[in-house]
């Protein structure tokens, strides 16, 4: 796997990262540095780490010894995860999209809150880490990219919604399950068909 197809399925991963971000950021009457660093050391180590643990749940060996001997399998099961994970991230912004959003400023960061959203939007993250685990990759990189679109992710969104509100919220989330879905036609096409 290349690193621009690791790059691309880790951005489509952290944009519902990015949404949670907006949301957050339209709700802070200012934003300070020890929040921001927070959110960002946070969110990075929850979706590395379940990237991780996906990964690490290929290498059982019973599944790794499946694997071996039906590997054309698993590249399927590969592919079919990420294209799953796509429809499941666009359905769930469509969804959410229709429940109108109460925007109103909170005076401090609560941090079991932030841990929780972090916990919940790094589900997609174990499951793109099975996905990981079955194609052909270099786990560091993997880790770093994710750690890194983790970072720029609470940022951006923090930002952004600090000056523009949530609105675009639900948006983005289906805008990065379609990313993801790119992500596994990739994976399909470069597998599958050379």
């Amino acid at each position: 796997m290349s690193l621009w197809e690791i790059i691309l399925i880790a951005i489509g991963l952290s944009l519902d990262v990015f949404a949670y971000s907006l949301y957050r950021g339209a709700m802070v009457a200012e934003v300070q540095k020890a929040n921001v660093a927070k959110m960002c050391g946070i969110f990075a180590a929850c979706e590395t780490c379940a990237v991780f643990v996906g990964v690490m749940i290929t290498y059982i060996p019973a599944i790794r010894g499946f694997y071996e001997s039906a590997s054309r399998i698993w590249l399927v099961l590969a592919a079919v995860t990420f294209l799953s994970l796509g429809v499941y991230m666009i359905i769930r912004g469509i969804h959410k999209g229709r429940n109108p959003i109460l925007e109103r400023k909170a005076g401090r960061l609560n941090t079991k809150v932030v841990f929780m959203w972090a916990l919940i939007t790094s589900l997609d993250a174990l499951v793109a880490g099975i996905g990981f685990g079955f194609l052909d990759f270099r786990l560091l990189a993997l880790l770093v990219v994710m750690a890194i679109t983790t970072v720029a992710s609470v940022l951006a969104g923090l930002w952004l919604g600090y000056r523009l509100g949530c609105g675009p919220m639900n948006r983005l989330v289906s805008i990065g399950g379609g990313v993801v879905i790119i992500g596994g036609i990739d994976v399909m096409v470069h597998y599958f068909l050379l």
